[in-house]
């Protein structure tokens, strides 16, 4: 008897990084694929996620990362919106603060002065202040140790991550992400190509194995065999391997780059 269930993508660890990986992809009108996402602990104790101090803030230096925040920000912003199911979502209690830095020294202050130049060249909001307004602003402060200071906006703040991730992940499971409770404990290569992820949970004295086959073959991209259970063979949908070390799992292509039609990066909790 077997049960028939597949996917096309698998994250490996469900905390923050794979339920976000579950959600963007299941939330992306082009992508048509299934996800799965293992995880061995759903109460997250021992996660990063559920231990994090989480907070966010636009005051980088390189373009790349202001861009990124930006992103985040947007989407906190709309998060009741885009996390909802059957009209609920976790409450995020989100608190802006901005973000103070301050310099030690003119070598310091010079330093952040040459990054709010490229900070309010992509948008960020950011301020310099003197000693004197980091002592009107901050009256519980000594502002006479500094030689100044950037402020950021009330954009910049903290946040509940716990309500941040179950957000991502009661949506990637409304819109058809499975998760499913076991450890990877091996990734099976072949010709330098991952070929089957092994499952640390018994199944009648057998180990469980999750078989990806490879994405070009018109055969399964993810079968799962145990003593008890198979998934049956469904359609490849991306034209990229799944390569895993023990830390993460990463989406490759082969050759040229451009075949890979997404990129996975998730951390095991």
């Amino acid at each position: 008897m077997g049960v028939s269930i597949g996917a096309d993508v698998i994250c490996i660890g469900g905390a923050a990084i794979g339920s976000a990986v579950a959600y963007y992809l299941t939330e992306n009108p082009d992508f048509d694929g299934t996800v799965a996402v293992i995880e061995p602990d759903p109460s997250y104790d021992l996660a990063q996620t559920s231990r994090a101090q989480n907070s966010i803030r636009e005051q980088f230096s390189q373009p790349v990362n202001i861009a990124i925040s930006q992103f985040g920000l947007d989407f906190i912003e709309n998060f009741d919106e885009r996390t909802q199911v059957d009209g609920q979502s976790p409450e995020l209690n989100y608190r802006g603060t901005g973000y103070l830095f301050l310099a030690r020294d003119d070598d310091d202050l010079e330093r952040f002065e040459q990054q709010m130049v490229i900070q309010h060249e992509h948008g960020a909001e950011t301020r310099m202040l003197t000693p004197a307004q980091v002592a009107d602003e901050f009256p519980y402060m000594d502002a006479s140790q500094v030689a100044g200071a950037r402020m950021g906006s009330m954009k910049e703040g903290s946040f509940d991550g716990w309500a941040y991730f179950q957000g991502y992940r009661q949506r990637a499971i409304h819109n058809g992400a499975k998760y499913i409770t076991d450890r990877v404990v091996d990734i099976e290569v072949a010709n330098g190509r991952a070929t089957g992820v092994v499952l640390e949970r018994v199944v009648e004295s057998e180990l469980a194995m999750w078989s990806i086959r490879q994405a070009h073959e018109r055969s399964s991209s993810l079968r799962w065999w145990a003593s008890t259970f198979r998934l049956n063979p469904v359609p490849a949908r991306a034209s990229c391997s799944i390569v895993a070390r023990r830390s993460n799992t990463t989406c490759r292509s082969p050759s040229p780059p451009k075949a890979c039609t997404f990129a996975v990066s998730s951390t095991i909790s």
